[in-house]
């Protein structure tokens, strides 16, 4: 039997797997029962009939790695992993588990994925990059990681903007600095011609503990505020 989430917030797998193969093999990564779950998938790249899809979406687009992370279930992702389990697989709603681990508070998850597979220029099924989508949740210390860790600082989406320039846009300085520090560009211009420029040129609330980053960051690229 399964042993439930972790994380309270987190309904029970038989809540959120219809399929009884999916409960089964949540119930089997619960438990670190990596033989039974390796049992439930088949083999891998030539599964044979009734075998789990591991990397199949519930209905509301979550699969068995995106629980077990959401769960905050270690033993479970790790036995997820073990038995083949994709980290960069995208849902029909463009989700994955490495989308679930950057939106994490606990950089744990993403730096576990990331140990066995996860792509840190992982794009959504529109094209955003993964570093892009965390800025405005706020994951500095996952955009961190995920740059430790090769992804491209100027990757952009549809829109073309890159994360240094949503940074600016939310008029978040501080870490501006430190991507340009890490070799950001700062004349990349998003598909309307904004540059960053356009950003620290903006009128900020008088006072403002950013204001000092911001008046350095103008400096550095050498724009008027």
């Amino acid at each position: 039997m399964s042993t439930g989430p972790l994380n309270p917030r987190v309904p029970p797998a038989s809540a959120v797997f219809p399929d009884e193969g999916h409960r089964r093999a949540a119930a089997a990564a619960e438990t670190g029962d990596l033989a039974q779950l390796r049992a439930l998938a088949g083999t891998p790249g030539a599964p044979t009939k009734g075998s789990v899809d591991l990397d199949a979406a519930a209905p509301d687009g979550v699969n068995l790695l995106m629980y077990e992370i959401a769960a905050w279930n270690e033993a479970g992702v790790r036995t997820l992993l073990d038995a083949g389990a994709d980290p960069n697989a995208l849902t029909p709603t463009g989700a994955s588990p490495m989308l679930v681990a950057g939106m994490s508070e606990d950089p744990r998850w993403l730096a576990l994925l990331l140990d066995r597979g996860g792509d840190p220029n992982l794009v959504s099924s529109v094209g955003e990059p993964l570093l892009t989508l965390l800025v405005p949740h706020g994951r500095w210390e996952n955009m961190l990681l995920l740059l430790d860790r090769g992804a491209r600082i100027d990757a952009t989406g549809p829109s073309g903007q890159t994360a240094t320039a949503r940074l600016g846009a939310l008029h978040q300085f501080d870490r501006v600095s430190v991507m340009l520090d890490r070799g950001a560009n700062p004349e990349h211009a998003d598909v309307n011609g904004l540059k960053l420029r356009d950003f620290v040129v903006q009128r900020m609330t008088p006072g403002s503990p950013q204001e000092p980053w911001r008046d350095q960051v103008a400096a550095r690229i050498k724009a008027s505020s």
